[in-house]
């Protein structure tokens, strides 16, 4: 599958992307798949967290903060002091931007995705 055969227009996180793959392909993945693919677009194309910003972490934090996304009751509102889980946030406290548990699910698998290309192509990196 390439980037050209998925119409990535709909990006906004409150719309579900049963739109986002041609007619060819619809059918061939389930809405969670198609969700997580597009989520994963949105935050290279919208948020700029792409290849190059995502190498720069070295010490798992793209897996640490999937973590949180996934944990139970991540999306309930509240302070870090309130819910251990949050103390293994990796970031500033302004990226938490917890959603309905669904979406903290599609944000969590689509930071999996970035924390496993950064590995592969860490993996492919000649040693120095």
């Amino acid at each position: 599958m390439s980037d050209k055969s998925i119409n990535f227009k709909y990006l906004d996180p409150t719309i579900r992307y049963q739109d986002a793959f041609s007619p060819f392909e619809k059918g061939m993945f389930s809405q969670a798949i198609i969700d997580v693919l597009a989520e994963r677009h949105r935050q290279v194309n919208q948020e700029g967290w792409n290849a190059e910003t995502d190498d720069n972490y070295q010490d798992r934090e793209l897996a640490a903060a999937a973590i949180n996304y996934a944990a139970p009751h991540s999306d309930t509102p509240v302070s870090k002091k309130e819910i251990p889980f949050l103390a293994f946030w990796p970031f500033a406290k302004k990226w938490w931007k917890p959603s309905s548990y669904r979406r903290n699910l599609v944000k969590a698998i689509a930071l999996l995705i970035a924390e496993l290309e950064r590995l592969d192509r860490a993996e492919k990196k000649p040693e120095n």
